[in-house]
């Protein structure tokens, strides 16, 4: 049976495992591989089909042997393989044609497919083919069809042939030599009057997919249009909808049908009628005439309607100038998708109409994020004379600006003059406009950077407000705005805190260009305000201030009274990242502050600062037991970063994971793990740690479980007695991953080969265990043998480790389904090769099989019997 691993060979792997590895010049593609690659091939190895495939027309002549083998198995395989390969494969086009007369329906539509796929080189095949076509299954008939379409012959008898199938008693056969003919379009005469004919046809399916035909046909033929119009009377709503969208396919070659398309317009069925304003917006300009109609679909009862007319208005463009007060009348329907081609559709009209442009600024406040993206869009698109006056009034609006920024910028970067209109309205008497101008042109970004020397000017403005905007926009602006750093410097000093506040954050924004602020930023960490001490340290952080220069001020700002500043010091002297002997015991004493972002943030800048003094283990171990699970976090962090090789750390750690009343307990696990693989003075027990931590870890989280798999790799070879050890725990998970440490370690874990040997060979440990430590012994001693076996398991067994386990089950059965679906093969429509490739074939029921399978694996651990 195939996939049947040979029972010696699996006795015997204990000895290839122990043998020693070689290497061989021998070309992938000489006879012997060839043969050997054909011989794997129906043991299921889907390396050695890729192989074939890869060899490419050397491997045709063994192949077209094999066509005659008696194992009805090796053929279906064989053919595969033809296939694949392709064009190359033309030789055995003429001993594929035999098998058209196979008498397995099967084989024989596997063959039709694999003729399809060799193509122009098939024609040899050509009469078979067309003897095919009256194949007693239907799905032979189809293939066959398509196949002769894909060959491209100019055979004379081609055309008639399919023209004869087109009358087949299958209706899907007839359907699919519809949209055979379609792909030879106009390229012979008798085609397009066939296919016209069809769209007489007694099922409704076939004549809706010879009118799709027809569309992607187009003007080629002066017939296809008139008869579309006919098809837009069918008797069934599909066959019209698909005459519609075949019009709408042809554009504006089907002007003609305006008037059909306007009377289908008024269809019982509204998804025609969709359909039909859709085709009639493809159609374009050609279908001004229409116009009225599709002002009328706006008051459609069907919203889909409303909103393909809509749309379609849009793109007939500026020859719709009338529709204007019905869009804008469109812009307050009840559903948000009309509301949105509504929009869209006057965006593209691009009319400067006076009732136009506060309709949109309208739709800036509506509910729906599209609906206000499209609004913003249109007015970008849209060319008027009065830019100044409609900034000014969308400014002053504040529900505009607060509600949705990215509009404002939209508005901004897509009317060439608004940054210009924004300057000047930066001088209006009134100071909420001036205000607002501000923030608009923050909000604009680097594109408003010419307006940097009046936002300057507006830091001395009467209004705070005003005053507050302009700094926060010129921190916006960002780096094109370095030459204004002496104005926001002064404006530390302001008056209002709120401007001082604004000053600093757009320092912070500018970033290491604004190093001349330190002096100043320094002072405004004794700010009364304590937004502005807060804002200030912060900023600090961000420029990047030399130690000596704000290591005392910071120091003195962890005793502040507010628990935001004390927190920004911590964070600011861990950014410093200096060592400097001072700034330990304060830190130390910040660990036990009230705040708790403080302490988190005073155990950050520990580990960051990395000072190694005796005091700070202590205090960080301390921290471990801290009740705020982010302090916990930056504690085991820490002492990872500090890499003191105190041996205190890792039981304190090891403790912390035991720990069950910890909340966050997958963040945590990850940096106590971390902080254990920085231990560099005893690597044995560095290993015993982590493989203690693996167990503790309970496999939720991916980060911590590959942390941990990582971490012992680069330990290497002093782990690999430990690892071993871990080999024969009673976890499924944990010898998975144990043996696959061991094969990431690779040559230097040989003393664990007996081990893995046994792993893979005790029956009672559970598939993907058995094939990891197949893996891991073809990488620590490599063997073709063994390779070939470890192929195997790898088609056959295409299993994630954690399939059907805890709370990853669901996801991993994602991802494997996701794995079928991505790789289809039309072989895959047979069943027994369904069965013979299944790592190929996204089948429903074979993918749920795969999934009952691997879920009863910790109920019953005996191997499948295709082990």
């Amino acid at each position: 049976m195939l996939g049947t691993v040979n029972l010696s060979l699996l006795t015997n792997t204990k000895m290839l495992a122990q043998a020693q590895s070689y290497s061989t010049t021998i070309s992938p593609c000489v006879e012997i591989k060839i043969e050997l690659y054909i011989r794997q091939t129906r043991n299921g190895s889907l390396s050695a089909f890729k192989k074939l495939v890869e060899c490419n027309s050397k491997a045709v002549p063994y192949l077209i042997k094999d066509l005659n083998n008696p194992d009805g198995t090796v053929r279906f395989i064989t053919i595969s393989v033809l296939g694949e390969i392709g064009v190359n494969a033309a030789p055995a086009s003429r001993y594929l044609s035999a098998s058209l007369n196979n008498p397995s329906k099967d084989l024989r539509f596997l063959t039709v497919h694999t003729l399809g796929k060799i193509g122009i080189g098939a024609k040899e095949a050509v009469p078979a083919l067309i003897a095919a076509l009256k194949d007693r299954d239907s799905e032979v008939r189809s293939g066959a069809a398509e196949a002769l379409v894909n060959i491209g012959t100019g055979s004379k008898e081609v055309v008639p042939a399919l023209m004869t199938a087109l009358k087949d008693k299958d209706s899907s056969v007839r359907f699919g030599v519809a949209e055979v003919l379609g792909k030879i379009g106009t390229g012979s005469k008798e085609v397009v009057p066939a296919l016209i004919n069809a769209l007489k046809d007694k099922d409704s399916s076939v004549r809706s997919g010879v009118a799709e035909v027809l569309g992607k046909i187009g003007t080629g033929s002066k017939e296809v249009v008139p008869a579309l119009m006919t098809a837009l009377k069918d008797e069934d709503s599909s066959v019209r909808d698909s005459a519609a969208d075949a019009l709408g396919e042809i554009g504006i070659g089907a002007k003609e049908a305006v008037p059909a398309l306007m009377t289908a317009l008024k269809d019982e069925d509204s998804s025609v009628r969709s359909g039909v304003a859709d085709a009639l917006g493809e159609i374009g300009i050609g279908a001004k005439e229409a116009v009225p109609a599709l002002m009328t679909a706006l008051k459609d009862e069907n919203s889909s309607v409303r909103n393909s007319a809509a749309e379609a208005l849009g793109k007939i463009g500026t020859g719709a100038k009338e529709v204007v007060p019905a869009l804008i009348a469109a812009l307050k329907d009840e559903d948000s998708s009309v509301r949105d081609g509504a929009a869209e559709a006057l965006g593209e009209i691009g009319i400067g109409a006076k009732e136009v442009v506060p309709a949109l600024m309208t739709a800036l406040k509506d509910e729906d994020s599209s609906v206000r993206d499209s609004a913003a869009d249109a007015l970008g698109k849209i060319s008027f004379g009065e830019q100044d006056a409609f900034l000014i009034t969308v400014i002053q609006d504040s529900s505009i600006r607060d509600r949705d920024a990215e509009a404002l910028r939209t508005i901004g970067t897509g009317i060439k003059e608004a940054v210009s209109a924004l300057i000047i309205a930066l001088k209006d008497e009134d100071s909420s406009v001036r205000s607002g101008v501000a923030d608009a042109l923050g909000e604009i970004g680097i594109g408003a950077k010419e307006a940097v020397p009046v936002l300057m000017t507006a830091l001395k403005d009467e209004d705070s407000s005003v005053r507050n905007s302009a700094a926060e926009a010129l921190g916006k602006i960002g780096t094109g705005a370095k030459e204004v750093v002496p104005a926001l410097i002064a404006a530390l000093k302001d008056e209002d805190s709120s401007v001082r506040d604004g000053a600093a954050e757009a320092l912070g924004e500018i970033g290491t260009g604004a190093k001349e602020a330190v002096p100043a930023l320094i002072a405004a960490l004794k700010d009364e305000d304590s937004d502005v001490r807060s804002s200030a340290a912060y900023t600090l952080v961000k420029i990047g201030t030399e130690a000596k220069e704000v290591v005392p001020v910071l120091i003195a700002a962890l005793k502040d009274s507010n628990r935001h500043i004390r927190h920004k010091a911590t964070k600011a002297l861990g950014k410093i990242g200096t060592e400097v002997k001072e700034v330990v015991p304060v830190l130390i004493t910040a660990l036990k502050d009230g705040d708790s972002d403080v302490r988190s943030g005073a155990a950050y800048a520990l580990g960051k600062i990395g000072i190694r003094a005796k005091e700070v283990v202590p205090a960080l171990i301390t921290a471990l037991k801290d009740g705020d699970s982010d302090v916990r976090f930056m504690a085991a962090g820490a002492l990872g970063k500090i890499g003191i090789r105190a041996k205190e750390v890792v039981p304190a750690l090891i403790t912390a994971l035991e720990d069950d009343n910890y909340d966050d307990y997958r963040i945590f696990g990850y940096m106590a793990i971390s902080a254990i693989a920085r231990i560099r003075g005893n690597l044995k027990y560095a290993s015993t740690n982590l493989i203690e931590a693996l167990k503790l870890s309970k496999y939720d989280s991916v980060f911590s479980d590959s942390l941990i798999v990582s971490s012992l790799v680069q330990i290497g070879k002093d782990a690999v007695p430990v690892v071993i050890t871990a080999l024969q725990d009673k976890d499924d998970i944990v010898r998975y991953e144990a043996a696959g440490v061991l094969g990431q370690i690779g040559t230097a874990a040989k003393e664990a080969l007996p081990e893995l040997t046994n792993v893979f060979l005790n029956r009672k440990n559970v598939n993907y265990v058995r094939y990891q430590a197949l893996r891991a012994i073809n990488t620590i001693a490599p063997d073709k043998k063994i390779l070939s076996v470890v192929n195997i398991y790898g088609d056959n067994f295409m299993l994630s480790p954690y399939y059907g386990t805890g709370s990853r089950a669901s996801k991993v059965r994602k991802v494997t389904r996701n794995y079928l679906a991505a790789q289809p093969l039309v072989v895959c429509k047979v069943s027994i090769i369904r069965t013979l490739l299944p790592w190929k074939c996204p089948d429903e029921k074979l993918t749920e099989n795969i999934e009952t399978q691997v879920d009863k694996k910790t109920d019953n651990p005996q191997p499948q019997k295709r082990l």
